[in-house]
This record gives C-alpha cells, structure tokens and sequence, in this order.
C-alpha cells in the first residue's frame, strides 16, 4: 500500500484530483496495480474534502478503478474496514447474467486454500456457486443481481450486505457461521434448505469431524472463557465454543447486527451465557478478577498486563488472517484455544516435577 503525507497547507486550500494526480502516477509506474482504494481519515469528513468525486475525475483520467473507502475511525470495529473495502467492490460487480438461474456468492475474504475448500463442498452438495467476492481476478467478478443468493464468511462485513440487498435486490441467507463443526454444518445446511437440496451427510460430516477432534476438545471441556471482546468474531467463536464443551463466562463483543447474528446469537441466549455489547473493559477486568477464567480472548493491548496477573490470553487479532471456517479448518480452530492451554498444562507438570 501507499500512504501519501500531504502538507498541511495543502489540506486547508484544498485537496484536488491534481494535488494526488503525481502519487497516483508514482504507485502506477512502481506497482502497477489493477485498483487503487483512497482510504480517507476522519480529516477528509471534517474538511468535507469530497474524495468520492476526485476518485471518479482520476478513474476516468488512469482508466483504472479508483475507489473512495471511508474508515473514518468512527466504526465499532477495526474489522469493518474489510466492509468498507468490499462495500467500494459491490459498483464494479456486473448485475446482467446470461441465465436467471439462482447461484450463491460466498462474501468475505478468505485465502485460495478455503476458497477452494468451500466451492468443492458446495458442489458435493449441488449448489450452484456463481463465485467469491472478493474474487482474486479483477476481471472476473462474481454477477450480483436478484438471482444472487448471499452467504455472509464473517459478522463483520454488514454495510456491504445492506447496500447489496438495497441497491441489487439480492437474496441474503442468515446462518451460524462457518466456524468449528456445528457452524459448518448449519451453514452449509441453511443453502441446501434454501435450495431444496438432499443434506444427511452434513450430520454425519458434523460428527466425524467433532469425533477426530476428541483430543483437542477434550482439553477446552468445562475450561472457563471469557471473551473481552475486539473484533466481531466473539458470537460465532463463544458458539462454537458452548457446543465443543467449554463454560464460556462472557462474550464482550463491540457491535451486534440483530439480523446477521441471530442464528449464532440465540444459541448463547437460550444458554444464559451473558453476551454484552459494547462492554466496559474496566467492568470486565474486574469480573475477570472475580471469575478467574482458564482463558481470555483479549485485545493484544490486554493481553500483556493480564498475563503479567496470571491469566492465560490469547490476542483477538489471531482469529483474523488463518484459515479456520470450514470443516477442514477446524482443526486449527481448535488449536488456536489449546494451545495456551496446552502450554499452562506442560508449566504445571514442569513445577510438578522440579
């Protein structure tokens, strides 16, 4: 990526398609790439710099899709940015399909390996796949029109979704997310329900793959875990969790969408585990006190101090980049819990032993 400083004189007389016309010219002859994001501070709204309109006057000039992205610092959320991006890509989707025939647009950044993962397990089960977005070929972008049936990858991409029912008329699907077993297979069960498609063998997938996991879930049952809450994950996560035998505590989580997160939110709340939106950390930390949780799912900036008292963390920012939705992946998914406690077991037998 390019950050481009511009002087502060600059910024009060004005920002124009002229004044970031050479840093464009620059990332073009260095990069050249196939889109280019302006990703406005909160600077540009209080300034009402108008940079929607100078990224139509510099698409038009590089003939290069130049798009505005508002991350002002005013989300819930450093995770929202994703939306923010995906939400720019919905304009450069075709809406015109050669048939009317119903296909599924899976939406959400995952890598190649899941993508794959996830259209081989689609057509297993005779669903029609129209494609990904983001896709990895800008010139092969996915149809989004009212024969799209969207299936969200993550809690946090709720703008996109919005404006894609608002502006494309497609058909969104509400699901658990695809995250451990149980989430997998409500997941892919909620499109074949859709589709009217045949979906025994989802149950059975569901329990071998809960059954080749009986060592790692044997390390989280009755483990108490308490999510401070940082990136959106924590409802789907808290879920999955619940299902594979841990006493999740809390679930702070800073934004619930009362439609996306229904199906993996009314699990918790038929369990009376406590879910809080928006959680006042200094409240939490001193609950975390009180419960002595086996575990805390913590912001990174937390994390340290809390294991300088002796709690076991792992950072929130880690459930982000690696591959854990899907069957396939639930086995790292697992081991993302396991092995901070894995590690406080082999202390415990070290001290045992000296």
């Amino acid at each position: 990526f390019a950050c481009a400083v511009i002087e502060e004189t600059d910024i009060n007389s004005s920002v124009s398609a002229a004044l970031l016309k050479s840093f464009i010219q620059e990332i073009l002859s260095k990069n050249s790439p196939k889109i280019i994001f302006f990703m406005g501070s909160c600077i540009c709204e209080i300034l009402k710099i108008d940079l929607k309109k100078i990224s139509q006057e510099l698409t038009f000039e590089f003939n290069i899709p130049i798009i505005d992205i508002k991350v002002s610092g005013f989300d819930s959320v450093w995770t929202q940015g994703e939306d923010a991006v995906l939400s720019g890509l919905i304009d450069l989707c075709p809406k015109e399909s050669e048939t009317d025939k119903k296909k599924v647009l899976f939406l959400g950044s995952i890598s190649t390996e899941e993508t794959d993962q996830f259209r081989e397990e689609a057509e297993n089960l005779g669903i029609p796949v129209e494609g990904f977005l983001p896709a990895y070929n800008l010139d092969n972008l996915p149809v989004i029109n009212q024969n799209t049936v969207i299936v969200p990858l993550h809690p946090f991409i709720t703008k996109t979704l919005d404006k894609i029912e608002r502006i494309r008329k497609s058909r969104i699907l509400t699901s658990q997310f695809p995250l451990g077993p149980d989430g997998s297979r409500n997941f892919f069960e909620t499109i074949v329900n859709f589709f009217n498609l045949k979906h025994n063998d989802l149950y059975i997938h569901e329990s071998k793959t809960w059954e080749s996991l009986e060592s790692e879930r044997e390390i989280i049952r009755n483990k108490k875990i308490f999510f401070i809450g940082d990136n959106m994950l924590e409802i789907p996560l808290a879920r999955f969790l619940h299902n594979a035998g841990a006493h999740v505590v809390e679930v702070g989580v800073p934004y619930i969408h009362s439609i996306y997160n229904s199906k993996d939110l009314e699990i918790l709340q038929k369990e009376n585990i406590p879910v809080i939106e928006a959680p006042d950390n200094s409240e939490q930390l001193k609950r975390i006190q009180t419960i002595q949780p086996d575990l805390v799912v913590s912001p990174l900036s937390l994390s340290y101090p809390l294991e300088k008292q002796g709690f076991k963390t792992i950072w929130s920012i880690k459930f982000i980049l690696p591959d854990i939705r899907g069957f396939s992946n639930a086995w790292r998914l697992f081991n993302l819990f396991t092995t901070p406690l894995k590690q406080e077991e082999c202390d415990e037998a070290i001290s045992l032993s000296l």
